[in-house]
Order: C-alpha cells, then sequence, then structure tokens
C-alpha cells in the first residue's frame, strides 16, 4: 500500500507539473503537431457540421482521438498521461528492494532524461505505449516467475496479458507486427504444457488485440471502402505532411541494424540492463524475446516507414526500465553505483545527442525552448518557426474577422493546426462535410472565405482547393479578394453576401 500512495502521489505532483509547463509551451505558441492533430479532430467531433462522424472514423491513433474527445483537451489527455506514467514508474520502483535513497536517484535520473522528459511533453502516442509495455511488462514477469498467487491465478494473468496488449493495437500500427512474438513468448512461457493449453493460451492472449484490429479494419471498409484507408489517407494522422519528409524507411535487415543503432546512441543503458538481465536469468531465450519486444517496436516502424528522428520516442525503453530492474535486484553497493552511474551517463549522452541538432525541427526547438537556449538558426529549423509563426497569425487574422454564421473553406490534411489554434471548428467547411466539393464548385455561394497554403508551407500539394483551383497560387477567384497573403497562406475573402 505505501508504494501504491507514492506512485498516487508522484502522479498527482506530476499532473500539476505537466499541466503547467504544458499550458505555458502552448501560450508561448509550442505546442506539438500531435497534440494539434489530436485537438482538431476532437474539436471537429465536438462543435463541427454534420455528419461529424466522418471527421473521426478512420483517424489513427483512435484511442488517443476518443481519450480527447472524453477528456475535452489535447493538452488535459496529454497531462494525465504523463501523470500514469510517472505514477507508474514510482510505483515500479517502490517495488525494488533497495534503500529508497537509491530509488529516489533512480527515479529522477529517469524522469529528467530528455528522451523521457521530452516524450512526456510532445509525444502522447508514445506515452501511451510506454504506459501499455509497463503494465505488460510486469504481468509478462508475474508469468516468467511462475507466480500463482490466489487471486491473480495463470488464466487470468493470460487475460491481463491479452487486456493489456490489445490497446497497443490502436496506438501504434508497428504493434501489429509484435503479435508473433508476443505468441511466442507464451509458447515459451509454458514449455511442459501439453500442446492444446499452448494454443488456448495464444488465443486468450491475442484474441482482444486481433478483435480490435479486425474492428478497426472493417470500420475503415464500411466507411470508406478501403479497409486500409488509414494508411494512405492525408488526413488518417500516419503521415502528416509536415512531418512526412521527415519519415525513414529500411528494408528487413537494415531496419534491425538501424534500430540498435539509435539505441546504442539513445539509450544504451537498456541495452546493458537488458543483457545483464538476460546474462544473469535461467530462462535466457524467454528473457531476450521479452526484453526485444519494444525494440521490435521500433524496428518495426523502420521497416514500415513511420519511424522519425526523435529521441521522445526512445522514452518508451527509460519507463520500463523499473521492472526489468527489480528481476534483477542490485543487491551489493557496486551494482547499485553502476545503475546509478549508466542511468547519469545516459542523462549526459541524451543532452548532448540533443545539442548536436540530429533530430527533428520540432524536438530541436521544444528541447531549446525548454532549456532556455537560442533557437538553432539552421534552415529547417527556422522554417518551422516561420511556419509556426504563420499558422497563429492567420488563426489570429480568422478570429478578428469571422463573425457568427461565416464559413471558411479549407482542407484540413495540411491547415488542421489553424483549426486547433482558432478554438473552433464550426467556422469551418472541411472535405469531410458533403458541402465540401459542391463550395468547391461553387465557392460565391457557401463560403465568406477561402484559406490556402502558401508555396512554403509543406505538404501543399495535398491541398484539395489548390488541386481544384490551381490559379490561386497566383491569382484569386471572381467575386473574392486576397485580405490576407505571406509565403505560408492566402487568405481570400468574398466581396459581397450571396
Amino acid at each position: 500500500m505505501p508504494n501504491l500512495l507514492k506512485g498516487l502521489s508522484a502522479g498527482a505532483i506530476a499532473l500539476i507539473g505537466l499541466g503547467l509547463i504544458l499550458a505555458w509551451l502552448d501560450m508561448s505558441g509550442f505546442s506539438n503537431y500531435d497534440t494539434e492533430f489530436l485537438g482538431a479532430k476532437a474539436l471537429q467531433a465536438l462543435n463541427g457540421a454534420e455528419p461529424r462522424y466522418r471527421a473521426i472514423v478512420s483517424i489513427f491513433p483512435p484511442l488517443l482521438v476518443y481519450s480527447t474527445l472524453i477528456v475535452g483537451s489535447a493538452i488535459t489527455l496529454q497531462a494525465l498521461l504523463g501523470a500514469i506514467a510517472v505514477g507508474l514508474i514510482v510505483w515500479q520502483m517502490g517495488n525494488i528492494a533497495v534503500p529508497s535513497i537509491w530509488r529516489s536517484v533512480w527515479t529522477v535520473l529517469i524522469v529528467l532524461n530528455p528522451a523521457f522528459s521530452l516524450m512526456l511533453l510532445r509525444s502522447p502516442v508514445w506515452v501511451a505505449v510506454t504506459i501499455f509495455l509497463m503494465l505488460l511488462m510486469a504481468v509478462l514477469w508475474m508469468l516468467a516467475k511462475g507466480q500463482e498467487i490466489p487471486s491473480l491465478p495463470t488464466t487470468l494473468l493470460l487475460v491481463l496479458l491479452g487486456l493489456g496488449l490489445a490497446p497497443l493495437m490502436l496506438l501504434r500500427y508497428e504493434a501489429w507486427l509484435i503479435l508473433p512474438a508476443v505468441a511466442l513468448i507464451v509458447l515459451l512461457l509454458f514449455p511442459t504444457e501439453a500442446w492444446d493449453f499452448k494454443v488456448t493460451a495464444i488465443l486468450v492472449t491475442l484474441f482482444m488485440s486481433l478483435v480490435l484490429i479486425a474492428t478497426w479494419l472493417y470500420m475503415n471498409w464500411m466507411f470508406t471502402g478501403d479497409a486500409y484507408y488509414f494508411l494512405n489517407s492525408h488526413y488518417s494522422g500516419m503521415r502528416l505532411a509536415e512531418t512526412k519528409i521527415f519519415l525513414q524507411q529500411e528494408d528487413f535487415l537494415n531496419s534491425w541494424w538501424q534500430s540498435f543503432a539509435w539505441l546504442v546512441q539513445v539509450v544504451p543503458v537498456y541495452l546493458a540492463i537488458a543483457g545483464w538481465t538476460i546474462w544473469k536469468s535461467k530462462q535466457k531465450l524467454l528473457f531476450a524475446a521479452i526484453l526485444l519486444l519494444p525494440v521490435m517496436l521500433l524496428v518495426a516502424g523502420f521497416f514500415q516507414g513511420t519511424f522519425m528522428a526523435e529521441v521522445s520516442r526512445f522514452g518508451v525503453f527509460l519507463g520500463i526500465l523499473p521492472a526489468i530492474v527489480q528481476l534483477q535486484t542490485p543487491t551489493q553497493f557496486w551494482q547499485r553505483s553502476l545503475l546509478t552511474a549508466a542511468l547519469a551517463a545516459n542523462l549526459a549522452i541524451g543532452v548532448s545527442f540533443l545539442q548536436q541538432d540530429r533530430v527533428i525541427p520540432e524536438e530541436a526547438i521544444f528541447w531549446r525552448q525548454i532549456s532556455r537556449q537560442e533557437h538553432l538558426t539552421t534552415i529547417p529549423v527556422q522554417q518551422w518557426l516561420q511556419q509556426k509563426q504563420a499558422q497563429r497569425q492567420i488563426a489570429q487574422v480568422l478570429y478578428e474577422k469571422l463573425l457568427p454564421g461565416q464559413k471558411v473553406l479549407l482542407d484540413d490534411a495540411v491547415n488542421f493546426p489553424v483549426i486547433y489554434m482558432l478554438n473552433d471548428a464550426s467556422y469551418f467547411i472541411l472535405p469531410y462535410q458533403n458541402e465540401f466539393f459542391l463550395a468547391l464548385q461553387q465557392p460565391d455561394l457557401l463560403t465568406d472565405y477561402i484559406l490556402i497554403p502558401g508555396a512554403q508551407t509543406r505538404g501543399s500539394e495535398q491541398d484539395r482547393i489548390l488541386s481544384y483551383w490551381p490559379q490561386l497560387t497566383e491569382t484569386t477567384l471572381p467575386g473574392f479578394q486576397e485580405v490576407f497573403g505571406n509565403p505560408h497562406y492566402k487568405l481570400l475573402q468574398r466581396l459581397s453576401p450571396p
């Protein structure tokens, strides 16, 4: 009970701290694209025009989109997820049988590591993945060590394992590829059992995951005619227009090579602790398979082309460290000192990595904003800053000009941050609405404003308005005049009422 109370207390403190930091960043104009995307989709479902279900029916990850709707704010959801992650770390640290001073130092070194702290501040998806992986690891270790306590028999642990695994299917598409590895782990957990038991155990573990995957594919097929619409659509969230150019894809073998290369550079402490745990264990193959699960997510990211150069996704490996350290408790002073030194060195490595400008511009900007440093003068960073400034500027212009009942024709494949910053989707005519294509054909009848991306906006080639009216890059439409323009956006206003 004391450990649980410590975890709850730490989570409450983290909730307040993260809420304040995220609010400060948002007011300073440094909201991240994940938050803006989730917030924009939630606004469309909340106060957008009908049929609102189309705005979110094929958006990935659906679990976070619906969670944002429930809590009412993407920032609130991010703070809640971060608080849960910190609380779980403190709770699991409390289960390690060492003096509390050591546990406190290790917790601080994990939370302050740039990979973990930046994950809390800008990657709600990876924070949620971390939470479920932490729970997954805890159940797997119970099964691996054969702990049959009265309230949690093996059958119930398998059910809990399946319930912890299933949400990952609706958080990261990469998680779909680790299901065969989970099936192998289940087989290794019960080497002496009969095959009918093994098959049943696999079905119990994977059933909910397969149901969620099938349901998601069916929803995509039912509403769009394409079961894999979410993979290819500009609106699904899998490959946002602004970040698409930063995605990296490798073949199968190079995916493994690149994954371990990044692990060595960003979180070598995970490889060291995992290697030590495997070496000390009696079930080396089983433990190796379990500890490779988060690595497989990374490999799948490279293989599927969803990997971006950002340290925040490696916070996952730091979040599950307490569950691993419990397996081989550092009982001797030199072991505790070595673990402390490794965590401290990893923190320094993370800081050094970020200072070298080897991550995507958004993360580089976040890091320097938090650490109170001057922003880099590199072209990608400056372009990102200019784009954010232009988004805030056009949102302010719309806020000042729009009157109740007026409509803006907008394609949110590229311009969703404007919806988020305006904090109201009711003003917009968007591609999911039936009126969108009619407004394209007769804009003077249905729209008061038309907003299009400029030449310097990444992904402008995906904008449907520009595809239909390509001349808008150079001129305007009959009955409309340009009332605002910069290299990133052009705003047209109708001259007279219809």
